[in-house]
């Protein structure tokens, strides 16, 4: 039930973003889809120590700290916010770690980030489509 849920809302984003075209609508909306990645990272980083703590104890810190991956490949391109060529590569790269990150290990922790992947997938498709500002000087 609740994959089919996050499923619906993938969708309904994607469609959001198909019609958001450019502009401010755009800038609003790829916003929106870094900080909803991210807040995704987060909860499968409790939902991991929810079960770790569940589990037992011993290796808490180690799973915690391999569980962060998700999270720093979910803030470098929140922080990354202007649609430079830079970000776009960075962004995409990261989406791409993340969801090799999933596959790998989606027997154990990786489904509790599969909805941060999307999330993260959709935010590369939303800035490839945009045209990157010019940084150089005049």
């Amino acid at each position: 039930m609740v994959g089919i849920v996050l499923l619906a809302l993938f969708v309904a984003a994607v469609v959001v973003g198909l019609m958001a075209g450019g502009g401010d609508a755009a800038d609003r909306f790829d916003i929106w889809t870094a900080r909803t990645a991210l807040g995704l990272a987060l909860l499968g980083e409790v939902g991991v120590a929810v079960l770790v703590t569940s589990l037992g104890p011993d290796d808490l810190s180690v799973l915690l700290a391999f569980a962060a991956v998700p999270l720093l490949l979910t803030a470098v391109p929140f922080a990354l916010r202007a649609p430079t060529l830079v970000s776009r590569v960075v962004t995409v790269v990261c989406a791409l770690l993340l969801a090799v990150y999933v596959g790998i290990t989606g027997l154990s922790i990786g489904l509790f980030f599969a909805p941060a992947a999307l999330a993260l997938v959709q935010l590369a498709a939303l800035r490839a489509r945009r045209r990157p500002i010019d940084v150089s000087p005049e």
